[in-house]
């Protein structure tokens, strides 16, 4: 871009199959709108006469093509007819890459040229190769975060699997010991659910345990954690929830877990209950979280002792109904001496 055609009609005869040469005039008289005309034709490298701009508007044309929204702006030579080391350290503070001082041979422009030509083809291969990695890194990333929900999530009900609920009760009973917040657990057991696999197959039961868990989602706070272990039971951790308010909460989702149809393998409709049993954090009784599972695994037993399809709030004086009440059997119980390495 330069106020000279003449030089504009020279540079052009550079051009040929490898390198294509645009001369557009821009003058005082005649400025172009740079950003419209970068955006026509994406040049890789602008030739441009800085005498175009005054001298207290120096550098402006230079600004105007680098602020053009572009992924990689292109190279920009400037041309002068002014000489001074203070005028060229200006130019490239402006943004100048290149400065030619008029006048110059239109084969030195050339010999240039194709040198800049090879710096952009490195600059586009160099963005290119930063573009994919860019993009293994999201994919990488992704990976990572799929491989860590799988570590933590149960595949077949997408609730949370023992291993997190474990290291979650761990860290809130820190929680609990110093500031006795409340907190209450609620454990579930699906009753007589043999029977839906012996009268069906075990894609029906685990169909079964699927649809339980979205039903024990949707009838839960998103800050409660819910997880299943064993085979047919689950368990749910709810912060912020004293024993009352729990055992309301395992009510209602007793009546939707007793409301939910599910259909067999032979298109026959039936429905499941659910015992479920709830303690709630007590200080002076509860020196780890496993103190607290207990006493919700033992109002579990106690909810099936007592007829099923119900909910059991622990008290302390329940414990005499527990003559028959075997904690070596507890599903639960086993599975936490597994994942804690105790057994």
């Amino acid at each position: 871009m330069d106020p000279d055609e003449d030089f504009l009609k020279e540079a052009q005869s550079l051009g040929d199959e490898r390198l294509r040469v645009i001369a557009e005039l821009h003058s005082r008289s005649n400025p172009h709108n740079l950003e419209d005309l970068i955006l026509k034709h994406y040049p890789d490298v602008v030739v441009l006469n800085l005498d175009v701009d005054d001298v207290l508007g120096f550098g402006r044309s230079v600004q105007e093509i680098l602020n053009v929204p572009l992924a990689l702006p292109p190279i920009v030579v400037g041309t002068t007819s002014r000489e001074g080391s203070d005028l060229r350290a200006k130019a490239y503070a402006v943004g100048v890459d290149d400065y030619l001082v008029r006048p110059f041979g239109l084969r030195d422009l050339g010999f240039r040229l194709g040198v800049l030509r090879k710096t952009r083809r490195l600059q586009k291969h160099l963005e290119q190769a930063t573009r994919k990695l860019s993009g293994l890194n999201l994919q990488l990333s992704d990976s990572n975060r799929r491989l860590e929900e799988m570590t933590v999530t149960d595949e077949l009900t997408g609730l949370s699997n023992m291993r997190f609920m474990t290291q979650f009760l761990e860290k809130q009973f820190q929680m609990l010991s110093r500031y006795e917040r409340p907190f209450a657990l609620l454990m579930i057991d699906l009753d007589h659910f043999k029977s839906v696999n012996d009268k069906n197959d075990h894609l029906v039961g685990s169909q079964t345990i699927r649809t339980i868990g979205r039903t024990i989602d949707a009838c839960t706070r998103t800050s409660d954690v819910k997880a299943r272990y064993g085979g047919d039971e689950y368990v749910v951790a709810m912060p912020e929830t004293d024993g009352a308010s729990a055992e309301f909460v395992a009510n209602r989702l007793r009546e939707a877990i007793a409301e939910s149809v599910h259909t067999g393998h032979d298109g026959a409709e039936f429905r499941v209950t659910a015992s479920i049993g709830v303690a709630s954090f007590a200080k002076d009784r509860h020196t780890s979280y496993r103190d607290l599972v207990k006493e919700a695994d033992r109002a579990m037993y106690l909810s099936k002792k007592n007829g099923r399809n119900r909910v059991t709030l622990w008290r302390p004086e329940s414990t005499s109904e527990l003559q028959e009440y075997d904690e070596t059997q507890s599903a639960i119980m086993t599975e936490i001496k597994k994942i804690s390495g105790k057994e």
